[in-house]
This record gives C-alpha cells, structure tokens and sequence, in this order.
C-alpha cells in the first residue's frame, strides 16, 4: 500500500536505499495479471503523487482511499475494507474456475 520508488522527504533515511534499487516494471507487467495500488489522499509519508506514478508504470489499478493516513492504526485506520472486497472478488473468481 502507499508504494513508491522515489525518495521521501518524510523520510530521508531512505534515500540511500531506494537510489540503490530498481524496479523492472516490465517484467512485473509480463508476470502478474492484475496489479493494484492503493494509497490514501492524505498520507503523510508516501505523497499520493508517487503512489500514483508507481501505479502508472505498473499499469495497475489504482483505489484512492480518502483521509486514510498512511494506513496505519495511529492515523484512525484499523481495517481494510476496500482491501478485503478486491481480495473476495479474487478468491470468488478462484473459486469458480
């Protein structure tokens, strides 16, 4: 959730780790059929720009949950709901085939 390749200004600490990584979001588009990102429009570590970007070169779905923090219990947000419907529908589809 919240998922990101670019720095943090939150959150320097990182910095040094993610200028290190890479993502081959081809290779994540060739292998994985359906790819969702979920972010919260006003999480303050993880700017929903970049959740958005990542969403982009994955070509995933993106679901904006509105004033969910950073998803965390801290920030009033102790479950998932709109998590659990895309994962059901997954299992559902699974369980029909």
């Amino acid at each position: 959730m919240s998922g990101f390749t670019e720095q943090l200004k939150a959150i320097p600490e990182l910095d040094h780790f993610i200028s290190q990584q890479t993502l081959d979001d081809k290779l994540l588009r060739q292998h994985i059929f359906r790819r969702y990102v979920f972010l919260s429009s006003n999480d303050p570590f993880v700017p929903p720009p970049l959740s958005i970007r990542l969403g982009q070169r994955l070509n995933a779905q993106l679901f904006e949950i509105k004033q969910a923090g950073h998803f965390m219990q801290e920030d009033g947000y102790a479950a998932f709901p709109q998590l659990w419907e895309v994962l059901r529908s997954l299992l559902s589809e699974l369980q029909v085939t």
